[in-house]
């Protein structure tokens, strides 16, 4: 697990903001962490797609005790009916099922994402089935820890906003009040999703 290089840089730049100021002190040792694993953090992603935080972390622990190794090879072996009996839908058990596939036919490895440009990354991620911009938005962030992503439709993140600046807010005006924080977008969002959840966000 590590943290972003550019994490203190992010928070003395959004201390500049007074609510922001506010989230970063109420909690002072917690950070963004990535995993390091590409694979784990799409699958992880579409688990926790439009359900609770709690909710996916007790089908992903369900996934991690039947898989083992899960690694892209044994995931593609495993029936489908088996991971919808993990708590899975039949289109989500899908889904890990093409990344899996994409891995293997792609041989990905721990270098495969290093040194090429985010919008590359998200034309490729896009054509596997499965995967839409919120999920690319969680890989830009747990994985590839790109330091101004906003993913404006997670409603998590919305409540998180109007909660601390406003019930008025629109998606117009978030976007408006987002771009003060430009290029911390990411930083920030994370304390708005803390904010709001007793669990960490980690993907």
């Amino acid at each position: 697990m590590t943290t972003p290089h550019y994490w203190q840089e992010a928070l003395d730049y959004l201390s500049k903001d007074e609510v922001m100021f506010g989230l970063i002190a109420n909690y002072p040792n917690l950070t963004l962490q990535s995993r390091g694993n590409a694979f784990e953090t799409l699958l992880r992603s579409i688990v926790g797609q439009q359900i609770s935080v709690i909710a996916a972390q007790s089908i992903w622990q369900r996934i991690e005790q039947q898989i083992k190794p899960l690694t892209p090879d044994v995931l593609s072996q495993y029936p489908i009916e088996q991971l919808k009996k993990l708590g899975l839908s039949n289109q989500k058990s899908h889904y890990l099922h093409n990344i899996a596939s994409y891995f293997l036919n792609n041989k990905v490895n721990t270098q495969y994402f290093k040194n090429r440009s985010f919008a590359e990354i998200q034309t490729e991620l896009i054509s596997i089935k499965g995967i839409g911009p919120w999920t690319i938005e969680m890989f830009a962030i747990f994985y590839l820890t790109e330091p101004d992503i906003f993913p404006i439709k997670d409603l998590g993140l919305i409540k998180a906003v109007q909660r601390q600046y406003g019930d008025n807010l629109d998606i117009e005006k978030i976007k408006e009040l987002a771009s003060k924080w430009q290029p911390y977008r990411t930083v920030a969002t994370w304390y708005l999703w803390r904010s709001i959840d007793n669990e960490v966000v980690q993907y």
